[in-house]
């Protein structure tokens, strides 16, 4: 049981660094985009980076995402819970990889406004922002030994929650004021309107809740966790 936990502690970790390798490469993003905003520095994870030139923010992105797996990689684990790791592994590589966070990523700064869709805003969203959320819950799971209706149900728990999260944090995001020089983002507020966008926050978050209803889990910080999304105080904003 104590080895468990310990894995699962670990995959937290290591989708803790991922998330961190996301934004390292986001502030890479900035730098090409608004060389100006960049140098000035920009607010990421609670932490100012300043002047971070693009090359050395690729690597610093590149060297997180490798020490990530690199840590699951050496993961000790017992001979029960071998294939749960691999499992584990595969899940997270594809929600880093083009299909999931990489992915998302390139959408954010390849879609044109005149070609975003309800269905292309919500693909860029699971991908870029839902990805790692769907992959740490699954996980948890999966590692824990749920059974495959349940792993299911916090995946689908995992998805509702990372719209959700992207839809609020868009609308804290078009609640400050930007400088008309920022390039356009594909974003819920800008595509449904203030009023449409709260809506379908509270719309997804009541999905999430209904998934950790019917799977029967009691996961009281996961309810939590889901309400506390229907807060719009303004807070700092990862976008």
């Amino acid at each position: 049981m104590a080895a468990r936990v310990n894995s699962v502690h670990r995959v937290a970790v290591c989708i803790e660094v991922f998330v961190q390798a996301e934004w390292v490469l986001v502030i890479a993003r900035m730098r090409v985009a608004r060389p100006e905003a960049a140098s000035a520095g920009v607010q990421v994870a609670g932490a100012e980076v300043v002047k971070a030139e693009v090359g050395v923010a690729l690597l610093a992105g590149d060297g997180l995402l490798t020490l990530a797996f690199e840590m699951m990689a050496g993961t000790a684990v017992s001979k029960e819970m071998l294939s749960r790791k691999e499992k584990a592994i595969q899940a997270v590589s594809r929600a880093a990889g083009v299909s999931g966070m990489i992915g998302g990523q390139y959408l954010d700064i390849t879609l044109k406004p005149s070609k975003l869709t309800e269905r292309k805003l919500e693909d860029l969203i699971l991908k870029k922002t839902g990805a790692l959320i769907v992959a740490a819950v699954e996980i948890g799971a999966l590692l824990g030994g749920a059974r495959t209706n349940s792993r299911r149900l916090m995946a689908e728990f995992g998805r509702e929650i990372g719209l959700a999260f992207q839809v609020r944090d868009d609308i804290l995001d078009s609640r400050r004021s930007r400088l008309k020089k920022d390039p356009y983002r594909p974003d819920a507020v800008t595509f449904f309107g203030m009023e449409k966008a709260k809506e379908k926050l509270v719309e997804l978050v009541g999905r999430a809740i209904a998934c950790l209803d019917e799977a029967s889990l009691k996961a009281e910080e996961l309810r939590w966790l889901a309400r506390s999304l229907l807060n719009l105080k303004e807070e700092s904003s990862h976008g």
